[in-house]
């Protein structure tokens, strides 16, 4: 039986690229919320991305890009959109429901 990484540099260039891929998904998270100019933070997001891959690359010592890397990168963000993203968008709508009954007694108050 032949082992999905065949050595312990794929196996930890692997389980290093899950962090980007949450850290991706934090990201796209955050561009959500951004005021205009999104064109401006996609372009960010994207060479953010790219330095992070780069990164990875030279700290595992590896001379390509590998499909496996790509698929870590998958797995890491659906684990951040299926896991601690749902938690962040509730806490995220609770937080905004509590500003917008706040305002409008604040203004009251001040008539």
């Amino acid at each position: 039986m032949k082992l999905f990484f065949e050595t312990t540099v794929q196996a930890r260039a692997f389980l290093a690229a899950v962090p980007l891929g949450l850290l991706l998904g934090l990201l796209l998270e955050l561009e959500r919320g951004m005021p205009g100019g999104k064109g401006l933070w996609d372009v960010l997001l994207v060479l953010l991305c790219a330095a992070g891959l780069g990164l990875l690359l030279f700290w595992t010592k590896e001379s390509s890009l590998r499909a496996y890397h790509l698929l870590a990168i998958g797995v890491g963000l659906l684990l951040y959109r299926c896991g601690i993203g749902r938690v962040f968008r509730k806490f995220g709508a609770v937080w905004r429901s509590k500003e917008k009954k706040e305002k409008p007694e604040k203004i009251q108050k001040c008539k």
